[in-house]
């Protein structure tokens, strides 16, 4: 499989094997002075290796290593990261690379983003869910007071994207980032969805190939997203299907539910509210796809806590709960909805 390259603003995305190797040319192109790299301890155990290559290559300044998971996504972490990278000298011309998955690159872009007004910085991730969504468009961000409440929209110069790193994924990794790909086959429709449709988690596991072809349509379908808008102000609202009610579940759950699990509940609830709404007519469909793929697709939650932490997101304009819905496969809107409405759907559902 020869690499694929994507762009999308000033941002190059190399995906496919070995690539994590093309980052000493990437790093030729920026030509900095000091460069640190950003991890947590898995990454730093399971690829010493590749670190320790990293180190001698470019003679990186540190390797600074958090705390695996999202206690670790917060303003104490990364002021301990500022301060860590003004000891060490780092200037406007220095780099950032981040390696891991979601956690390690949202810190470790919102580090490069801030640190003197931005640095430069590469991303390479590492499980499927960052590989296939959150490592892809810029967003940055630590959790303060709601998930994701503090952050920016920063690209880095370089993502890469290598199926090496999937290789010693554990299978609730595997399976939260296939619960990102389902839902951008569901936006984007067509022969994306129908392939999804078709298989389950049992073939993408007997198939590396059908598997990378999962990966690289998802990469595709958000990469053209982004492309028409890096914001959020428009057409990028539709990626937060499922996150509405996901990200809410997520917090109910003290976060002890992985971020793709908590997505899909958030599609199959999000799907039921479609039919209600919009009329709908799949929602049987994806809830049958999302449980073929072994992701849970119900969550023993209380309403009203529920729509609480709704009205706390982000994504919510003028006061209403905004929720991405689906007309049909291939089209999605976002929707705003009163706090009664959803209530009376929820308890219906």
């Amino acid at each position: 499989m020869s690499l694929k390259l994507y762009t999308y603003y000033n941002s190059k995305v190399i995906y496919g094997p070995d690539s994590r190797y093309q980052v000493l040319k990437a790093v030729g192109d920026i030509n900095p002075y000091k460069i640190c790299v950003i991890t947590d301890g898995n990454i730093a155990t399971l690829y010493q290796d590749y670190i320790r290559w990293l180190e001698n290559e470019l003679e990186i300044e540190d390797t600074l290593i958090i705390e695996p998971g999202e206690k670790s996504k917060n303003i104490e972490t990364v002021i301990t990261l500022w301060r860590d990278l003004f000891e060490r000298g780092l200037t406007r011309k220095s780099l950032i690379i981040g390696i891991g998955g979601g956690v390690v690159l949202d810190i470790a872009g919102f580090i490069a983003s801030t640190y003197m007004r931005g640095i430069d910085y590469i991303s390479i991730p590492t499980t499927l869910l960052a590989q296939a969504d959150s490592a892809l468009g810029g967003k940055t961000g630590v959790d303060f007071i709601i998930k994701n409440g503090i952050g920016t929209f920063y690209p880095p110069r370089y993502t890469f994207i290598d199926p090496v790193f999937l290789e010693t994924l554990p299978i609730i990794e595997v399976k939260s980032g296939l619960a990102e790909i389902i839902k951008h086959s569901i936006i984007r429709g067509g022969g994306f969805y129908e392939l999804v449709a078709e298989n389950s988690l049992e073939t993408i596991e007997r198939d590396g190939e059908l598997f990378g072809k999962f990966l690289e349509l998802s990469i595709e379908t958000k990469v053209n997203i982004i492309n028409k808008d890096l914001h959020e102000r428009g057409l990028r609202r539709l990626l937060n299907l499922g996150h509405t009610v996901g990200h809410a579940i997520e917090k109910l759950s003290s976060y002890s539910l992985p971020h793709g699990y908590a997505v899909s509940i958030g599609i199959a609830l999000e799907s039921r509210i479609s039919r209600e709404i919009l009329g709908f007519k799949y929602d049987d469909e994806v809830v049958n796809i999302l449980e073929n793929y072994g992701l849970p697709t119900e969550y023993n939650y209380d309403v009203e806590e529920l729509v609480h932490e709704m009205k706390m997101d982000k994504k919510n304009w003028h006061g209403k709960i905004v929720m991405t819905l689906i007309e049909d496969i291939g089209r999605c809107k976002p929707v705003e909805l009163d706090d009664d409405h959803i209530l009376e759907v929820l308890r219906r559902n």
